[in-house]
């Protein structure tokens, strides 16, 4: 599995891209697999160190995402394997895969457009 890292703090030249095992979901967690993530002012302030809480490299940026539920961890009731969701990350979307609570997601309608739902779940 793929995922982009910080390293350091600074410009694009901080982000480098690993590969790692593929994540498992814990006790209430969802296992995602990435459709979509938005790429925004907020990630770039922590790619530079400059947000508010933002955490020490190394570290994996990506504010939102948009994916399919593929696994779901012990203890989840809510989502099914296949749902569509969308979850607002803080950090930690520029993945493949991401392990999320299933409390911090919302399911998007089928008729949604990945593009249209990303851009959704970010508040205006």
């Amino acid at each position: 599995m793929k995922r982009i890292v910080v390293d350091h703090f600074g410009g694009p030249e901080a982000l480098r891209m690993v590969e790692e095992d593929m994540p498992r979901p814990g006790p209430g967690e969802v296992r995602v697999k990435a459709l979509a993530a938005g790429v925004s002012f907020t990630d770039a302030q922590l790619r530079a160190g400059t947000y508010l809480g933002v955490p020490k490299p190394p570290f994996t940026p990506g504010y939102e995402l948009v994916g399919v539920v593929e696994e779901l961890g012990p203890g989840c009731s809510r989502l099914h394997e296949g749902d569509r969701i969308a979850a607002l990350t803080v950090w930690g979307a520029y993945a493949e895969r991401v392990c999320l609570l299933e409390a911090d997601t919302v399911e998007v309608p089928r008729a949604s457009t990945r593009r249209r739902s990303s851009a959704s779940s970010s508040p205006t």
